[in-house]
């Protein structure tokens, strides 16, 4: 009976990193008829139930699994996730807190402690924390570097590693700066969408889409490892109105946006398909129709992958101009982006973009936000020039359609376009 528990869970999991999350239901469902007190298929089947929004069938589970194992650290590491992305924080933290209380050394409740950490604005604890993720299944796996810069100065070659995802890398590569300031001589390991993107900017002395030999180098850093070893707070964020620039080749790719007299907004609407999180950061573009509406702008699309049949839902008379064909990589994308006067776009790496070009940036952001974009906050002290209007009820975009279209028409009412 165990065996085929274990294999209903594993195979459930495997669903749920596909997005199969109705079959992944529907598998732990069929194994709790026959093992209805087994609280690995109850928290897995909780953790499915989560990913599809339905949090307080979810705490239900999981409160069943506490009853019946009041030990599993795992249950209150869940408890505390659901909690969070409800934003009831102290119970979030109170939950993580418990779970490494019966586990000391359990990276995940640790982890996610840190996110909590610094999505409160405590960041002299939270990067502590963060550094936990290096343990936890998504991050076990990832080679760390030997030569661990820890904080040296001098004349030193240092090799910056990206992780994560690309607006990870578009939001820390700012650290790049600093570090020159310290002495270093800095290159950047990253992946080859972004390499043209950085290539001669911020002093880097060189950017490699593969790994490179260790050899050439005295210290290596993965870039999130940086705010912990230069103990970034709240008031040392390295805020710079614009860090990086778009290069004149890629400019000149957009140059036939420069007749349109309109006010020209570039949209992205949907996140990476790949990350389950990104389900709840995007939004689906019929959602965006009254913004579409508003007379006197022009709409181009950032997104490189999308639906066409979600272009195809729109009205006749709703026009988004689809830029995907010419999007080859984020050099190019800086370049549209450089041609435009504004970019409106749900938690995606065009944020990140965007705002580390300088470019008046319209975040539209989801109810349980990143740790970045902190809490109760319209702007962000990472992006000058970002302005956040945030859900206001979990998965119900339509305050923030009303709020982005509101401004929108102000900024219209001005010929100048005063972002």
């Amino acid at each position: 009976m165990r065996y085929s528990v274990d294999v209903a869970v594993n195979l459930s999991i495997a669903l749920m990193e596909l997005g199969e999350l109705q079959d992944a239901e529907n598998l732990l469902n069929s194994a709790l008829i026959k093992s209805s007190d087994d609280t690995d298929i109850l928290v897995n089947l909780a953790v499915c139930l989560k990913y599809q929004q339905r949090h307080n069938e979810a705490l239900q589970l999981l409160e069943k699994s506490l009853a019946l194992n009041p030990s599993d650290p795992d249950i209150y590491l869940n408890l505390g996730v659901i909690h969070r992305e409800l934003l009831n924080l102290d119970e979030a933290q109170d939950f993580y807190k418990k779970a490494i209380e019966i586990s000391p050394k359990h990276a995940e409740a640790r982890y996610n402690l840190g996110l909590l950490y610094l999505l409160k604005g405590d960041f002299d604890i939270g990067w502590s924390y963060y550094m936990w993720r290096w343990k936890t299944p998504n991050f076990k796996n990832i080679q760390r570097p030997k030569n661990f810069w820890r904080g040296q100065k001098g004349s030193y070659r240092l090799l910056l590693i990206s992780e994560q995802g690309f607006g990870d890398t578009l939001q820390a590569i700012r650290y790049a700066q600093i570090l020159r300031q310290m002495g270093l001589m800095v290159s950047l390991q990253c992946p080859n969408s972004l390499k043209p993107l950085f290539e001669g900017q911020l002093g880097l002395e060189a950017v490699y889409d593969t790994k490179p030999d260790d050899v050439f180098f005295d210290y290596s850093i993965h870039l999130l490892d940086i705010p912990y070893v230069l103990k970034t707070d709240i008031h040392t964020i390295p805020s710079y109105s614009k860090y990086l620039t778009v290069k004149s080749v890629y400019q000149e790719c957009f140059r036939e946006l420069r007749k349109e007299n309109r006010l020209k907004v570039g949209i992205a609407w949907s996140g990476s398909k790949t990350n389950i999180r990104g389900r709840y950061r995007s939004c689906h573009l019929i959602h965006l129709l009254p913004i579409l509406k508003t007379e006197g702008a022009v709409f181009y699309s950032l997104q490189k992958e999308y639906n066409p049949e979600e272009l195809k839902s729109l009205p006749d008379n709703i026009r988004i101009i689809n830029m995907s064909g010419s999007l080859k990589d984020f050099a190019h994308t800086a370049g549209l982006i450089s041609n435009l006067d504004l970019v409106i776009t749900v938690d995606t790496a065009v944020a990140h973009l965007a705002g580390a070009l300088g470019k008046p940036v319209w975040l539209m952001l989801h109810y349980s936000s990143d740790w970045r974009w902190m809490l109760n906050r319209s702007d962000s002290p990472w992006y000058p020039t970002m302005t956040i209007f945030r859900q206001d009820t979990f998965g119900i975009w339509d305050g923030v359609v009303k709020r982005i279209k509101g401004s929108l028409e102000k900024i219209l009412e001005d010929k100048r376009y005063a972002l």
